[in-house]
């Protein structure tokens, strides 16, 4: 196998990067002469390898089938050795040819192709916007700057203007100008053709006697009017109560009475009339045993465009609990009578006596439980245009009282 040689070069391969001579640069395209002699030579060899190559043929029918393939073997080694040959003489004589002449690569002229132009690209809108508002800020930076500057010079000016104001007793005419805008703002606000202005609720001193509100009343008047009427409900309350407890009519001892039968049925299982226990006298010890005492109260006009005086009572009271009683009896009858207990449940005299001892008992026990309770309120409305007040009770508020301090649920 043939190897191709490379023509030796004229030029060093071993060169000092820092102290080379100057590279030779591509001049152009190569000369006509140039191209001439470069064809003659190629046509040469193609001529001298045409006529060896002819001297060897044979007509193709004076040879046998036999001698045909060895000649066709033979002829095509022989005609690689001769293009081997034909190429080497070839390269020899490209490198005689390199050795006389430097390279010069082609150097390809432009054309007339020409880029288009980015004018109105978005790419270049926005470098123009930039640079737009580069320019924009850096005059408003000059601007800012030299308005500080200006700042700086008027803020000297004022301190020395209000320095000579100062001096020349400026300040004497501040107080008089503030003092007289005060006034003028306590004369169109707070101020009546009658006196002074003064709400009823505030219990300052200083009210002026001849403000008078819609109602007619002046602050005195109604002032007055509303503790008159904390100490008419007081006082109602305190009646409402001592009337609560007297039952005149008996309608609350008999409420109690009824709740004591059905809890004493409910625990012992039997009647009161079997225990020879009266529940009206039970009833009526309840009532007599409750304490109570009215510990505050609080009265205001609704509005005072009228006499109408909202009020309400505080009171503390302490009732024993009538379900206590009838429990601690039942308890005795089932200690004690436990072999016919809820069967046979009659009871002889004597039996019916111990009876009425447990119950005596069990209402000292219950006395001793109780507990006073504070929490009780009563409102009323009251009607300050009458001699004397009218005072009204608000009744559904009264009777949940009466529930929840006798325990009538």
């Amino acid at each position: 196998m043939s190897t191709r040689r490379h023509a030796p070069s004229d030029t060093p391969r071993d060169i000092d990067p820092f102290n080379a001579p100057d590279p030779i640069m591509p001049g152009g395209e190569p000369t006509f002469d140039d191209a001439e002699d470069e064809s003659s030579d190629a046509a040469d060899n193609a001529d001298s390898n045409y006529h060896q190559r002819k001297r060897s043929w044979r007509t193709f029918d004076d040879v046998s089938p036999s001698k045909r393939s060895s000649a066709a073997r033979t002829n095509t080694r022989s005609d690689t050795r001769t293009n081997a040959k034909g190429n080497g003489q070839h390269a020899v004589s490209d490198s005689a040819h390199y050795r006389t002449k430097p390279y010069q690569a082609p150097i390809e002229h432009p054309d007339a192709y020409e880029a288009p132009g980015t004018d109105g690209t978005p790419g270049m809108v926005a470098a123009e916007r930039a640079g737009h508002a580069l320019k924009q800020a850096k005059r408003a930076a000059k601007r800012a700057q030299q308005h500080a500057g200006d700042r700086k010079r008027n803020r000297g000016c004022l301190v020395a203007v209000l320095v000579i104001f100062l001096i020349s007793g400026g300040i004497s005419l501040l107080e008089g100008a503030c003092s007289a805008a005060f006034d003028a703002v306590d004369e169109a606000f707070f101020s009546s053709p009658q006196g002074s202005y003064r709400s009823a609720g505030d219990a300052s001193d200083g009210p002026s006697d001849e403000y008078r509100y819609d109602n007619g009343l002046t602050y005195d008047e109604a002032d007055q009017l509303e503790n008159d009427a904390e100490q008419a409900v007081r006082s109602q309350a305190q009646n409402d109560l001592a009337a609560l407890v007297a039952d005149a009519d008996g309608t609350l001892a008999t409420r109690l009475s009824n709740e004591f039968a059905d809890s004493f049925q409910s625990y012992s299982g039997t009647s009161l009339e079997a225990a020879g226990i009266d529940s009206h006298e039970v009833a009526r010890w309840v009532l007599d045993n409750t304490t109570y005492d009215v510990t505050d109260s609080l009265a205001y006009f609704d509005s005072y465009d009228s006499l109408t005086i909202s009020a309400t009572a505080y009171f503390d009271a302490t009732a024993p609990d009538i379900d206590d009683v009838a429990y601690y009896v039942s308890s005795y009858i089932f200690d004690t009578f436990s072999d016919r207990y809820r069967s046979n449940m009659t009871f002889t005299a004597d039996e019916q006596a111990q009876l009425a001892q447990a119950l005596e008992d069990a209402e000292a026990r219950a006395l001793a439980e109780a507990e006073t309770r504070s929490y009780f309120m009563q409102n009323y409305d009251i009607d300050a245009s009458t001699s004397p007040m009218t005072i009204t009770r608000y009744e559904e508020g009264w009777q949940d009282n009466i529930r929840s301090l006798l325990r009538l649920w």
